[in-house]
């Protein structure tokens, strides 16, 4: 089923027979939702944090390759069955030198004498249909005796949707009959499978931002980790990112995630597994994943070649910090992948999260000094080339200077031990950096991610204990501003970040009042 009109269609057609198997990110900036869904990169981190195994694949309704790169490049000779005939023509220009074999049928139309190590069916609309037994049965034909079915479906009970959010599928408010009950698709994935595992990508499958499982439920408050988005213009009534605590506290958050990715085989997956991965794509060379496994080990990886070399940095990064006497986790480099130890202490937000909770002023300022004296350890003073024109506040102003300015020793990236506070992921520097700016990262984002903190102490008294003024937060914030604009890379992605921007306060309540 093909939910947008003809002039989309022949916008996309048109720029894969121009482009090929390119990235499109620059090409649809200024594109609309179905060219990001079907050509936008960011799409990969739905799985691409998954350790398939080389071999064959089959996906079921492709089209026009949202996902078929990740497939070729993961697992690496793919075939697709796509009953769309202008979708088969696009997909044979987009990937026709790669390994890949186009059938334009469905699922119940292909040689069954055809066996695959993967067979993927995700988000394929006719999920929908209401014949998922059928289709597993079908599935399951295709599959080799160790093959693995990965099935990819929006939840009918879905957080998003019961807070008035829209799709392709749901049209009215809370009419959602048309997706998949998560309860009979179990019931029939296990009458048919021996094994079923399922994760839950966060917010949903259009941007992911981080996956977690049954065993591995996401913490309470996910506002560092996700960035809801509403590219339908939805008549919202509720904070979907407000929800999420809600059900992690009432223990239903797999039930009500909005999409599912369910895998399922005759043999156990292979140890150690995936727990749990936290993802972050929208930066470029810079986009990084973040895999938990059950044996206790994350591994960080660069998404792109590019990539590889800043996550190099970011491990010198920490063993310099180390040799300062900074407490840092153990890591490691194997190959171009940073590997450390799954830490399950609370993070030093929960710390703030706590104190707030409890109104405690003292225990709230006590966090951010410690996070002051570590700043100050980080590094050796020195002003001498401070650029004053760059930061916008007059060298007599700026307070200390450091030579190396650690500017991710925020309690975001801080794990609050039995032996104190301790940091992990140091990818960014500034030479010549007044601690004040790290300071004003430090209460900005943590703010920012427990709004009620302001209850307790006001965020600007909090930044007036460091020295940081009404002057110099004005002249800090634009230089975040410039910061957060070049690593998020704002302007290729601006639009799916208006669809994040557009939910805001005013809207909820003007959605309120005219429900």
């Amino acid at each position: 089923m093909v939910f947008f009109d003809n002039e989309t269609r022949e916008s996309i057609e048109k720029l894969i027979s121009e482009h090929g198997d390119t990235d499109y990110d620059s090409l649809i900036s200024e594109k609309g939702y179905y060219h990001f869904y079907h050509l936008s990169s960011l799409r990969h981190a739905l799985m691409d944090w998954y350790p398939f195994e080389k071999g064959t694949a089959l996906e079921i309704g492709p089209g026009y390759g949202g996902l078929t790169g990740l497939y070729l490049k993961k697992i690496g000779a793919v075939d697709v069955a796509e009953t769309d005939s202008g979708m088969c023509e696009s997909l044979k220009n987009r990937f026709g030198d790669k390994r890949i074999g186009i059938y334009q049928t469905d699922i119940f139309g292909l040689d069954a004498g055809k066996r695959y190590d993967y067979v993927f069916f995700v988000d394929e609309s006719s999920l929908y249909s209401g014949n998922i037994e059928n289709e597993l049965s079908e599935i399951k034909k295709h599959l080799k005796e160790n093959g693995t079915a990965v099935i990819g479906f929006r939840n009918k009970d879905g957080i998003k949707y019961s807070c008035g959010a829209l799709d392709e599928y749901v049209t009215s408010p809370q009419q959602t009959n048309s997706l998949v009950d998560k309860k009979e698709f179990d019931d029939a994935a296990r009458n048919r499978f021996k094994h079923v595992k399922y994760y839950y990508p966060f917010p949903d499958h259009i941007y992911t931002q981080a996956v977690f499982s049954d065993t591995c439920p996401p913490p309470e408050n996910l506002r560092d980790r996700v960035m809801p988005l509403d590219p339908f213009d939805s008549p919202l009534v509720k904070k979907e990112i407000e929800e999420y605590g809600k059900a992690v506290n009432e223990g239903h958050i797999a039930d009500c995630s909005n999409f599912c990715l369910a895998f399922l085989s005759d043999r156990a997956q292979g140890e150690p597994a995936v727990e749990q991965a936290i993802l972050s794509y929208d930066r470029k060379e810079r986009s990084v994943m973040t895999v938990f496994f059950s044996n206790g080990t994350v591994e960080k990886r660069a998404v792109n070649e590019n990539g590889k070399e800043l996550l190099k940095q970011s491990f010198h990064n920490l063993e310099e910090l180390r040799e300062r006497g900074v407490p840092v986790i153990d890591q490691r480099i194997s190959g171009d992948t940073l590997v450390m130890p799954w830490i399950k202490a609370d993070s030093l937000q929960r710390r703030i999260q706590r104190s707030v909770a409890a109104g405690d002023r003292e225990g709230l300022v006590n966090v951010f000094q410690s996070v002051y004296e570590t700043v100050i350890k980080s590094s050796e003073t020195d002003k001498t080339g401070y650029d004053a024109e760059r930061w916008g506040i007059p060298a007599e102003c700026a307070g200390t200077i450091l030579r190396k300015g650690y500017t991710d020793l925020i309690p975001l990236n801080a794990f609050d031990t039995n032996e104190g506070i301790m940091f992990y992921d140091q990818e960014f520097v500034e030479v010549f950096c007044p601690a004040r700016y790290i300071m004003y990262r430090a209460i900005l984002y943590s703010y920012m991610n427990v709004p009620e903190a302001e209850h307790v102490i006001p965020k600007r008294e909090m930044y007036g204990f460091f020295g940081i003024d009404h002057h110099t937060e004005q002249a800090l914030t634009a230089v975040e501003n410039r910061f957060i604009e070049k690593v998020r890379s704002l302007e290729l992605y601006r639009q799916m970040y208006g669809w994040a921007y557009c939910i805001t306060d005013e809207r909820i309540k003007k959605n309120r009042k005219g429900h």
